[in-house]
């Protein structure tokens, strides 16, 4: 019989052992419901939780759709990493309660890590995600809205999304019909590329005529991050999402979003870029 003391020593590692086990087990669960480490109870204090979700078929991409987020706010806090470790960039960093829908990689490798760490006082119920893997979608073509679809945006509300061309050499451009946002609060960021890395074109709020925005990154992407507070949402943006290849603009006539017979509208947006393809300026301009 072994002694009792061995006993003592031996139950860490075989906790070591399970969990090692489980983190490696969440790498393949396309189609399927995640938790946070504390399952579909309440997570733990002084949690230390990572998991990476990659997808099971090369050229696919992971998403994972959260249908609930509930943390104690700036203590408890989940990063998500934009690939397969934590060195990869962050997409972003929550705690709270939050209302994060979909958050999809764009990284080559198509998977998403979560790192957690909580305090020692006060457990909350975590999150609650399904795990997806599909090939990146051709946004091109589409119209495409904020995280509220066709009805307002909710509060507290995160919504981060990358539009590449489908066709190598071509432009994403986004056509806005609408947008209206919280002004003081509700805010848009633009970047001009495949990520919140890329260069940033703009930040918006408010309502305003955006018109259309382009891509000029060598990728052709634009990606788009929205973040809303706790109170008072809106109806949120409608654009449609056309590739095509650079345009060419040199010897011909161009003007103001107005056009050349109208005068521009009010709250209006205006974005151009050189041939070159680099960011020339952006300009917002309201007028009451």
């Amino acid at each position: 019989m072994p002694h009792p003391r061995n006993d003592r020593h031996l139950a860490p590692w075989l906790l070591l052992a399970v969990c090692t086990l489980i983190a490696s087990a969440a790498r393949a669960q396309c189609g399927t419901t995640v938790y946070d480490p504390g399952g579909t109870s309440n997570y733990g204090n002084n949690a230390s939780f990572t998991v990476t979700y990659c997808p099971t078929v090369p050229g696919q991409v992971v998403s994972l759709n959260f249908t609930q987020f509930v943390t104690e706010n700036n203590v408890d806090v989940l990063v998500i990493h934009n690939g397969n470790s934590t060195s990869a960039p962050v997409l972003g960093t929550f705690s709270g309660t939050r209302t994060l829908g979909t958050l999809t990689s764009t990284s080559p490798d198509g998977c998403l890590t979560l790192s957690f760490t909580s305090d020692g006082s006060f457990t909350y119920a975590g999150w609650t995600a399904t795990v997806s893997c599909a090939p990146p979608a051709n946004p091109c073509g589409t119209t495409v809205y904020d995280g509220g679809g066709t009805s307002s945006y909710p509060n507290s509300s995160f919504f981060l999304r990358t539009y590449c061309p489908d066709v190598p050499g071509e432009t994403v451009t986004l056509n806005f019909s609408a947008f209206a946002t919280e002004a003081c609060c509700d805010f848009l960021q633009i970047f001009n590329g495949s990520s919140t890395a890329a260069p940033l074109i703009a930040t918006v709020s408010g309502t305003l005529n955006l018109g259309s925005i382009t891509s000029s990154s060598p990728d052709g992407c634009l990606t788009l991050r929205f973040t809303a507070d706790i109170t008072t949402n809106a109806a949120g943006w409608t654009a449609a999402v056309t590739c095509a290849p650079r345009p060419d603009p040199c010897g011909t006539t161009v003007s103001d979003p107005g056009g050349p017979a109208g005068n521009y509208p009010n709250n209006a947006f205006f974005l151009r870029s050189r041939v070159t393809g680099a960011a020339h300026k952006a300009m917002l301009s309201e007028f009451h």
